[in-house]
């Protein structure tokens, strides 16, 4: 048994990334500016305001400007920035009664719904966001933003398998792949951490060679469609950790620990003794020597897997050196 503790690595930073890019595709979609022209003079003006500071992430000034904005005219891009300025500044209640104000008054607008969606996301409410996201795909068909949030909001929800088939078929076909790619990446990221059975609390072990395999294939796919400079840390760090895991180490301070190897450790010393003395005999009893020294090779093939041993291993024994309950439908491979 190894004293070495479980070698894990924690998801936090993974769903950190999540909520970045969930919240980067919230708070980026372009203005309906075409329709600035059927407002009130004096709330265009304020509505031009309001959306050039909520391209440049000052949430306060846009939500400011968009507030005179409605002093003048109630509209729907009032609320719209409202709603997105509110997510902007993580005041997601408020961003939920905006963005339905939003949807109430130009309910065919798809942006207004994806909008909606993603601060239900935010809000944990994966119906709903799913809901709204198809929604904004029946208003238009063509918008890979609604599918996009719906691949994400299913990741969200653990199911990942459906999501990741949804992006590969977007990202195959779409004209700019750097949004899609990395939504996709991240999926695929997801995918390979929920590969390992054992975990503690938000950390994960791998402990076996078919999960290094699987988890392999995914963080390779999300590498290559990966551009987002954060996300691509995350997948390098976790495959430095898989391979990490891949690697045997040294362990002879394992041949004093067990009884049966000492044993082993003996004959192996007996056996290598009898071969020097093998010069110094002749006919039957070198004959016989040699035969006893036949299980040598399979003594050393034995404490050599005994001592080079896998971290997956190690990190197996640790875990249930630990006595932490194995999931009984799974067990140990």
């Amino acid at each position: 048994m190894t004293s070495s503790p479980p070698d894990g690595l924690p998801t936090g930073s993974t769903k950190r990334i999540h909520r970045t890019i969930r919240l980067r595709l919230l708070r980026t979609a372009g203005p309906f500016v075409d329709r600035v022209e059927c407002v009130a003079p004096g709330g265009r003006q304020w509505l031009d305001r309001a959306w050039r500071a909520l391209y440049r992430g000052d949430y306060q000034l846009a939500a400011y400007a968009a507030g005179i904005s409605r002093q003048f005219e109630e509209t729907d891009q009032s609320a719209l920035i409202l709603a997105r300025a509110a997510a902007g500044m993580d005041l997601f209640e408020e961003a939920v009664m905006e963005a339905q104000r939003a949807v109430r008054l130009a309910p065919d607008e798809p942006e207004h719904h994806l909008t909606l969606a993603g601060v239900f996301e935010e809000l944990g409410n994966v119906d709903a966001a799913l809901h709204c996201y198809r929604v904004a795909e029946r208003l238009a068909p063509s918008l890979d933003a609604a599918r996009v949030g719906q691949a994400l909001t299913l990741a969200e929800g653990g199911h990942t398998r459906q999501a990741e088939h949804l992006l590969e078929e977007l990202y195959a076909g779409a004209v700019d792949r750097g949004p899609v790619g990395d939504c996709l990446g991240l999926v695929l990221v997801e995918a390979a951490e929920e590969v390992p059975r054992l975990r503690i609390g938000e950390t994960y072990l791998v402990a076996s060679p078919e999960e290094i395999t699987a988890m392999r294939a995914k963080l390779n796919r999300a590498a290559e469609v990966a551009r987002d400079p954060e996300l691509l840390s995350r997948i390098g760090e976790i495959r430095r950790y898989v391979e990490a895991c891949a690697r045997r180490q040294w362990l002879g301070r394992r041949l004093s620990r067990s009884r049966t190897r000492l044993v082993y450790l003996g004959l192996f010393l007996v056996a290598c003794s009898g071969t020097a003395a093998l010069v110094f005999l002749d006919g039957w009893p070198a004959v016989l020597l040699l035969a006893a020294l036949l299980p040598l090779g399979h003594i050393t093939y034995d404490l050599f897997r005994y001592t080079w041993v896998p971290r997956w291993k190690l990190n197996r024994l640790a875990y249930e050196r630990e006595r932490i309950p194995v999931p009984p439908e799974e067990g140990f491979r």
